[in-house]
This record gives structure tokens, sequence and C-alpha cells, in this order.
């Protein structure tokens, strides 16, 4: 997750916390005052993150609580999940995300496919510098798995 993303979410769970409590005040204003602090928290989700990773995260946790700190921490784990691209060298894309058993691992991708199985790298420098040196090592047709 980035840092953008990290502020955005600490905004966002400072808006559910004032949006549930002006819910829970008995007072005439608290409709208005909870509208206007929804269609902030609805424009700083929805202008962030994708309709995809917000899908994924209700579908996680259900529907109906998209005002709730459950929800953000569902989205959270959406967000470390989703796969980020590394590096871009001669067309083909390297991209790193958690695999099912929660490992980063490495995917090296040509024309949007994927081209090669699972890798595994300490971090982030030693990906590019393997994928850079088998790209240059075997032009048109790398072998990542030497």
């Amino acid at each position: 997750m980035d840092r953008n993303q990290e502020h955005t979410l600490e905004s966002a769970r400072i808006l559910v916390n004032n949006y549930q409590d002006v819910l829970n005040r008995d007072e005439e204003t608290s409709e208005e005052d909870s509208d206007t602090i929804y269609k902030e928290y609805w424009h700083l989700i929805y202008d962030n993150f994708g309709n995809e990773m917000i899908n994924l995260a209700e579908q996680k946790i259900g529907l109906g609580k998209f005002t709730t700190l459950e929800f953000l921490d569902a989205l959270e784990e959406v967000i470390e999940k989703a796969p980020r691209i590394v590096d871009e060298y001669q067309g083909y894309v390297l991209k790193r995300c958690k695999d099912c058993w929660g490992d980063m691992s490495y995917f090296v991708y040509l024309n949007n496919r994927q081209y090669s199985e699972s890798l595994d790298y300490p971090n982030d420098e030693v990906a590019i510098k393997y994928f850079r040196h088998c790209i240059d090592d075997q032009p048109g047709d790398p072998n990542f798995y030497d």
C-alpha cells in the first residue's frame, strides 16, 4: 500500500467515526451533518479506490457495511493483495502480489498475459535486477527459472 492510500484510509477512518457519532446524536441537525459527512466519505473512497476494490471489500464482509471500520479493514486487505507493477522492461511487466498463503510472489506478464509462473524473490530490488538480467540474457524468450 502506498502512502497516499494509507493517508486516504486514515482520513476515511476519521470520517466513519465522525459519521457514527453524528448518527448517535439526538439532534435535529444530525441528519444534515450525517449527509455531509457521508458525501465526503463516499467521494474519498470512490475517488481514490476503484469499483473493483470496493466491490471485493463488500463481498468479503457483506453489503450494508460501507460506512463501518470493518469495511475499511476489508478494503485495506484487498489493497494489500492487489498486484502491483514493480518494473516494466522491453515490453515485459513484473508484478508483485500476495499469493494464497500470504507470501509475496512475483509474476512476469507480456502483452497483458501472464508469461511466467510464480517467482520468489526476497524484495523488489532483487526481483528487478534478476528480471532485467533474464530479459537481457535471452532476448525474445527469457527463462526466468534458471
